[in-house]
């Protein structure tokens, strides 16, 4: 025998009805519809008073509520929504913070933008990943390229690229600039004019992806040298595994979703205002979850390091023994040709002895380290 589905409110008017024809006792009534004596006489008194409209479910809803958010709060929630369309409740209620102190919690806030229909569909949660950041500002600097865009048309061929520095302590954005391409002769004048506003950190992080900062035989190149003429050290990231550079790749995504989707720039001015913008919103208002959602720009401060006016010469103290790098790259020692990178090409490294082995140095940076009796005459290293 199928199940008998019966709504609530027939179930309410068979009971009421039943209590009115006097054929059972309202106890027997009761234990029949599993309500108690109260329900049954409450049921009755709705049913004499409004028929049977009194005999609907009502809304359990409060019909004042004193702790309800005020329609003031609600109404800057949704403005802020709307100014900031990509920001989540979080974000939200650290902006309000400043405003006010009358600030609803973030599920709250949540709540008010998914009344109406403006939350953001929850995130599958991710795998935790292991994070690391520098004590202070400018120990290092993380710097990469955001994939190229195309200017002027969909199908037009000028490209663009987005030269993206970040500072990995405070996340603060300290380039974001459009070039026409990943040379060194295009990149370069736009970090130099970066050190000279901002200082010169401790290292700058790259990828390996890229030939201006990884050499094919591991040498150094041309952007290394020029770092370490600065004083500046250049550590990269290993083969594949982009979360070396987590918080410069995570502030692409943050870029493309705020300042570049969906947008066809006609020129590199065009696009560097859009990044402009995007650059001061990131680092005085964006609120930053890691960093208790304070903007970038409460935690950076510029290097005490000031840029020289010209890039400096390499200096080595009187009597070292002194190699010049060749065409190819390469220095000789004991007549064994070592590899120290096409970067070096007609410059000195120095041979330094720690007794059983030695170590090929330019600036203060050691490029190789080698046992001396690894040397073979003739031999290619």
């Amino acid at each position: 025998m199928p199940w008998e589905c019966v709504s609530v409110n027939q179930q309410h008017h068979d009971l009421v009805q039943e209590m009115l024809s006097g054929q059972a006792t309202v106890t027997a009534l009761c234990r029949k519809y599993k309500v108690s004596r109260k329900t049954a006489y409450k049921w009755l008194a709705r049913y004499n008073a409004q028929g049977c409209e009194g005999l609907r479910e009502r809304s359990r809803r409060p019909q004042v509520s004193p702790e309800a958010t005020a329609a003031a709060v609600c109404e800057r929630v949704l403005a802020l929504r709307t100014q900031y369309p990509q920001w989540g409740a979080g974000k939200l209620q650290a902006l309000l913070r400043k405003e006010t102190d009358d600030v609803p919690c973030e599920r709250t806030i949540h709540r008010i933008l998914q009344r109406e229909g403006l939350a953001h569909p929850a995130a599958a949660a991710a795998k935790p990943v292991q994070s690391f950041e520098r004590e202070q500002a400018n120990e290092l600097w993380q710097l990469d390229f955001k994939s190229a865009l195309r200017l002027g048309s969909e199908s037009g061929r000028t490209r663009a690229v987005a030269l993206t520095i970040i500072d990995d302590h405070s996340r603060f954005l300290v380039s974001v600039r459009a070039l026409p391409n990943h040379q060194l002769e295009t990149l370069w004048p736009a970090v130099w004019d970066v050190f000279g506003e901002y200082g010169l950190p401790e290292a700058i992080l790259t990828d390996n992806e890229n030939g201006l900062f990884a050499s094919h035989r591991q040498g150094v190149t041309h952007w290394t040298a020029r770092l370490w003429r600065l004083g500046i050290g250049h550590p990269r990231g290993r083969p594949y595994h982009p979360q070396t550079q987590g918080k410069v790749e995570r502030s692409h995504g943050t870029l493309q979703l705020e300042a570049l989707a969906d947008r066809l720039f006609l020129s590199l001015p065009q696009m560097q205002e859009a990044l402009d913008e995007f650059r001061t919103r990131y680092n005085h208002v964006r609120p930053h979850e890691a960093l208790g959602q304070l903007p970038p720009v409460t935690r950076y401060e510029p290097s005490a390091r000031r840029r020289p006016k010209t890039l400096p010469q390499v200096q080595y103290e009187e009597g070292a023994d002194l190699r010049t790098v060749t065409q190819a790259g390469y220095v000789s020692v004991r007549g064994c040709r070592l590899h120290v990178g096409e970067g070096l090409v007609g410059e000195h490294v120095e041979v330094c002895d720690e007794g059983d082995h030695f170590s090929l140095r330019y600036a203060s940076y050691v490029i190789r380290a080698l046992p001396w009796d690894r040397l073979r005459k003739g031999e290619w290293l």
